[in-house]
């Protein structure tokens, strides 16, 4: 995932570069799944701080990579200064429950990891740290589990424009909450994943593949108009989707090894 990281900030993302580099940030606000998820409980406490960057748990925390994940790597590994981890990020987490059946519970979704978790403690007068739109980057990575949720169901076309509306839309309530540094994610290859192919159903790859690239063709529409409409904001495409398939090609020359099962250190 370091990789990924580098990518993300780098030049190889589509959209123009994020304003600052990653020593202008103080604060890294995080959505998403289990890719991002670190087990940051913010009702809890503590808070990040110098000792901790993200808080609780101690890293890597609950990191489905058992180690640290990119998230992490950008307060720990690739700034040149403290950033601060706030990562409302979720195992199983998809973009809006009433769209798609979601994992474990009706809040494990980017709907409520904005409405629960950031406006309440990170917005108005008794907010918990005093974060600014310039020294703030917010990044959001969603998908791969509305995707496998919604592997059963047969109106995926109809229904995708509507889970983008949606995401767009929390987008936009961070947006007027005073964001304006973004990094948005796209999917990877998840239909060449082990827990796709060993399902031995060649429809069932067709139809995860089908929906993949849907999905990553409808984001970077939303995008590219959120770039025009937003014209105080700074914003960036990461293509992980690209970066994952050429590792996938070309597994050593990135220093890894093609895994064909399913791996019984993820829990994610």
């Amino acid at each position: 995932m370091k990789v990924l990281l580098l990518l993300s900030l780098a030049s190889s993302a589509f959209g123009g570069p994020i304003q600052h580099s990653l020593h202008h940030f103080k604060y890294h606000f995080a959505f998403g799944d289990s890719y991002t998820d670190v087990g940051f409980n913010i009702t809890t406490g503590p808070y990040p701080n110098p000792s901790n960057y993200e808080g609780n748990p101690d890293p890597p925390g609950k990191s489905s990579a058992y180690a640290l994940n990119w998230a992490q790597d950008i307060s720990a590994e690739y700034n040149k200064s403290l950033i601060y981890l706030y990562d409302f990020a979720h195992s199983g987490a998809i973009v809006n429950s009433s769209l798609i059946s979601p994992y474990q519970s009706v809040n494990n979704t980017f709907t409520a990891q904005v409405d629960n978790q950031f406006l309440p403690y990170l917005t108005g007068e008794h907010r918990i740290v005093n974060w600014h739109s310039s020294d703030s980057l917010f990044t959001v990575f969603f998908g791969i589990n509305d995707i496998d949720r919604a592997l059963v169901l047969t109106d995926w076309d109809e229904r995708l424009p509507l889970i983008q509306d949606s995401y767009w839309a929390y987008v936009e309530k961070l947006y007027n909450a005073g964001a304006r540094n973004f990094a948005f994610l796209n999917l990877p290859t998840y239909w060449l994943s082990p827990g796709i192919i060993n399902r031995g159903n060649a429809t069932v790859v067709d139809i995860a593949r089908h929906r993949n690239l849907l999905w990553n063709r409808e984001l970077f529409k939303r995008f590219e108009n959120f770039r025009c409409t937003h014209r105080t904001a700074f914003a960036k495409l990461v293509d992980v989707y690209g970066l994952w398939e050429r590792m996938y090609a070309n597994p050593a020359a990135y220093g890894l090894r093609n895994v064909t099962e399913y791996c019984d250190a993820y829990y994610g």
